[in-house]
């Protein structure tokens, strides 16, 4: 496809993504103010999800230089990635105590309104609301191609960084145990990763 296609092709995919989030976030309102009153009376606040640039994202995944970084893109209107959380933050976690550092983007819209969404399903599916941020984007194209020029957009993804925060593997769709394995294979030395 020449480049113009897969520009186009880009535009195309964020713009039914930028559609669906709008249905996504209209459904979550009517939902919400159909509940009692918004929050539900006695429930605690919910501190809302971080929304970080993409510099901040290139700024946090060079803090991580000298650990193998795995970069994880979701959204909450996206089925798979919502079924996916809990099996996820249980494979972040151990992947921490292998020496991985796990790092969850949220391509949710970068508004007040989805930052509370965002911190409620974290603290209801992974109990912990600040386990990802919120990316706010400026040129989808250009940071799509920062992360790999092969990624079109389409989340659920995954992307393995070395040590040196290069890119070696990435992983598009749902993941399972072991596809997640095969994703970090190779990042930590056999004796660190407890394999």
């Amino acid at each position: 496809m020449p480049r113009s296609g897969a520009a186009r092709y880009r535009q195309d995919v964020l713009a039914v993504t930028l559609l669906c989030l709008g249905v996504a976030g209209l459904a979550q309102s009517s939902v919400a103010a159909e509940g009692a009153g918004g929050k539900g009376a006695g429930q605690p606040a919910v501190e809302h999800a971080r929304v970080i640039t993409e510099i901040e994202l290139q700024q946090e995944l060079k803090q991580h230089r000298g650990r193998p970084v795995v970069l994880h893109f979701w959204a909450t209107w996206c089925g798979p990635c919502m079924r996916e959380l809990p099996v996820l933050a249980r494979l972040a976690e151990e992947a921490q105590r292998r020496g991985i550092d796990f790092i969850a983007v949220s391509l949710d819209s970068p508004s007040a309104h989805s930052a509370e969404r965002v911190s409620t399903v974290l603290a209801q599916r992974v109990r912990d609301p600040h386990w990802s941020s919120i990316l706010k984007i400026a040129d989808v194209d250009a940071f799509m191609t920062s992360i790999d020029p092969g990624w079109q957009g389409a989340i659920p993804v995954f992307f393995a960084f070395d040590r040196d925060t290069r890119l070696r593997r990435s992983h598009l769709g749902d993941i399972t145990r072991p596809e997640f394995e095969d994703l970090i294979a190779g990042l930590v030395p056999a004796a660190a990763s407890g394999r």
